[in-house]
């Protein structure tokens, strides 16, 4: 994704606090390769995550820290359950922001305030609550009960992409097959950015964590002067990409930014923003989004607390 770099670093930072990411290694990977534990590996698990991503635990509930909120809502238990089932890889799936045209408990104005469908999102993390619940996933169960500890030589978090309609207003513009993490040391290899390579060998099992436990929230074009800057920059790119089709959405993009100024405008507001607020309202009630706002509540805190000191486990995601 191409934004200032400013925001790029400040959004890495804070959620590299928020979430203890933790630095792959050489060493770490190598064990990883080998199949053999390495007692210098950085780290436990693996996740290709973007700048526009967040891993978050438990989406609807609140915040450690705050009431309602149980040792069992974090990450390492989740991670830990997923151990004890066997498992050496997670199958994540994503949900996608939403860019509204009023505000909703948002920085700068009540609820119903209108807002500029083009604006300059500074923080999409802590600015935007609103998300595109992923089609392929909605399904009930902890992740446990999801689990499967079949061996399994590819793990593509949710299989391919599918095309979706652009006149629909909750279609995803970016991708939705999900990310996967994986267990270092047993032998898990990157498949690009959405899929781990496991070996066919026992005791290297599969979870697929229900949504409500484990997900990937997308921040993905959610700012107007980043989405043309993003496109300029990518430039007048192929249909395919590493011999794989470009996803619908990127080539229209890419197509407006040929065009001039005026189509690519109207592209971002017809298929990136909601601005019917009647239109919010009823894919909430139809279960089609739902509202996220553990994100800007850690964030919140976190300022409160002091911005440039690291957030503990107490801002868990």
């Amino acid at each position: 994704m191409v934004h200032a770099g400013a925001l790029l670093q400040r959004q890495a930072d804070r959620r590299a606090a928020a979430i203890g990411t933790c630095d792959a290694q050489s060493d770490g990977l190598d064990a990883g390769r080998t199949g053999a534990r390495s007692e210098s590996a950085v780290c436990d698990w693996l996740c290709h995550c973007d700048v526009d991503e967040l891993v978050c635990v438990r989406p609807h509930r609140p915040p450690l820290g705050i009431a309602g909120r149980t040792d069992a809502d974090t990450l390492s238990a989740l991670l830990a359950a997923a151990q004890a089932a066997g498992a050496c890889a997670i199958q994540l799936a994503n949900h996608e922001a939403a860019l509204e045209a009023t505000a909703h408990n948002a920085p700068g104005g009540a609820s119903g305030e209108p807002l500029c469908a083009l604006r300059a999102v500074a923080d999409p993390f802590a600015e935007l609550n609103l998300f595109k619940l992923n089609a392929r996933v909605r399904a009930a169960g902890g992740l446990l009960a999801r689990a499967h500890c079949a061996p399994s030589d590819r793990v593509g978090a949710l299989g391919a992409p599918e095309a979706a309609e652009p006149s629909d207003a909750c279609a995803f513009v970016q991708y939705d097959n999900g990310k996967a993490m994986a267990r270092v040391g047993f032998g898990a290899r990157p498949h690009g950015v959405h899929k781990w390579l496991l070996p066919r060998a026992a005791g290297c099992g599969v979870v697929l964590a229900a949504p409500d436990d484990l997900c990937v929230l997308h921040f993905c074009e959610c700012s107007y002067p980043a989405f043309v800057q993003k496109y300029e920059a990518l430039g007048d790119f192929p249909d395919t990409w590493f011999g794989q089709g470009v996803l619908p959405f990127r080539l229209r993009a890419r197509d407006a930014a040929r065009a001039g100024a005026a189509a690519m405008e109207a592209l971002f507001r017809a298929e990136v923003v909601l601005a019917d607020p009647e239109c919010v309202i009823a894919l909430l009630a139809s279960g089609r989004c739902a509202r996220v706002t553990k994100v800007c509540e850690v964030l919140a805190a976190a300022e409160r607390k002091g911005a440039s000191a690291p957030m503990r486990e107490e801002f868990s995601f």
